[in-house]
């Protein structure tokens, strides 16, 4: 590629700035310094069960001060209610608990626990659900 944008270990506080490297036709390089703002994010959060079948459940949304909001997919059918979900910055997870719980695949779920991967481009975790027979399901960003 002529141009490749490489950003600095992707970071909540302090400057943010990126290194821009280019490459002429005559194959002389040279690299920029720019500035860059964060932007708010959405995932579409779904939870997959043992057979393959994936469900979308959630919308999780993250604004520019990086607070966090885990609301019901639009058109999902899906109610619940979540605590604000708290973040943590250096391990890059994000974790909330239902107060009203989660329903899905005939099971009840307690609490949400994801991980930001791949320089916040995809998220990947669990679904914890609560008592004896507490169950656990894949969640990931669809």
């Amino acid at each position: 590629p002529d141009r490749v944008l490489k950003c600095p270990p992707f970071s909540f506080k302090g400057e943010r700035i990126a290194t821009m490297r280019t490459t002429s036709a005559g194959g002389k390089a040279s690299l920029q310094q720019l500035a860059y703002r964060a932007g708010s994010c959405d995932y579409n959060v779904s939870a997959t069960d043992a057979a393959g079948t994936s469900k979308l459940f959630a919308t999780l949304s993250i604004d520019t001060a990086f607070k966090c909001h885990l609301t019901p997919a639009k058109g999902s059918g899906f109610s619940f209610t979540a605590l604000a979900p708290s973040l943590d910055e250096q391990n890059l997870t994000i974790a909330c608990i239902f107060l009203t719980p989660l329903k899905i695949f005939g099971a009840t779920y307690s609490r949400f626990e994801a991980r930001m991967c791949d320089g916040f481009t995809t998220l990947q975790g669990h679904l914890f659900g609560y008592g004896e027979d507490a169950k656990k399901l894949p969640i990931h960003d669809s």
